[in-house]
């Protein structure tokens, strides 16, 4: 396994597929008979096909909102009201300033201390991509204020970890179902290639794991077959 690689060149072999990859100053021709693209959809712009590939005016259009995940531990608990749930999500009727908080420490073993917490706050996406933005200080502001208002905290986190992501979740708009069938479209003019990923078939966990594990036994089957047609002659 090769990891943190930068691809230079896809290309088409006789048998199959090569991906030139750069890392760590040298570069490296890694050959296999089928070809399984898992990257976000706008990172394609940036891949060097020797052949056709079809999909990128199609793949442009999908929309990657930023979103900004704000993290709070507490050494001790300060909420006033129950965990004992996944957290919440708001809808945008509420108007707040956040999406939602996700109860780490609740639902995921050894994320805070014996009698601690830790909560994962998320700002921006499509419904308001300008909050996730802001400069740290004024984002953990807005975070404090709103788990204030929603479950009753007062104290300063004794932990606060900020991440942004530039393009975040991929957006199903309208249309994008004739995004899903040029690929099918294209699988099926380019065989041996496969395009995965979570603008297809879902974006969550769950999703992701479901497709890529119907695209895996799909590439096996496929070579499977092309593997009798070649013993037949």
């Amino acid at each position: 396994m090769v990891t943190g690689a930068a691809i230079e060149k896809i290309e088409k072999t006789p048998d199959g597929f090569a991906v030139t990859a750069r890392s760590n100053g040298g570069a490296a021709r890694y050959e296999s008979r089928a070809l399984f693209l898992a990257i976000p959809a706008h990172a394609y712009g940036g891949l060097d096909f020797s052949f056709d590939f079809p999909l990128r005016p199609s793949f442009a259009r999908i929309v990657y909102p930023p979103v900004a995940v704000v993290f709070f531990g507490y050494r001790t608990n300060p909420a006033r009201i129950p965990l004992d749930g996944f957290g919440f999500l708001i809808p945008k009727k509420e108007n707040r300033a956040i999406l939602g908080t996700i109860w780490s420490s609740t639902i995921f073993p050894g994320r805070s201390p014996d009698g601690g917490i830790a909560l994962t706050t998320f700002a921006g996406g499509s419904r308001q991509p300008e909050k996730a933005l802001v400069p740290d200080g004024e984002l953990i502001d807005s975070v404090r204020s709103e788990l204030g208002d929603l479950m009753g905290i007062d104290a300063r986190p004794d932990t606060v970890v900020v991440t942004r992501w530039e393009k975040a979740i991929p957006q199903y708009r309208v249309g994008h179902s004739r995004i899903v069938e040029a690929v099918e479209r294209f699988e099926s003019e380019c065989p041996g290639i496969y395009v995965g990923g979570n603008f297809r078939g879902g974006i969550s966990v769950s999703d992701c794991i479901q497709s890529a594990k119907a695209l895996s036994e799909r590439i096996t089957a496929n070579l499977a077959d092309r593997e009798r047609e070649r013993a037949q002659g």
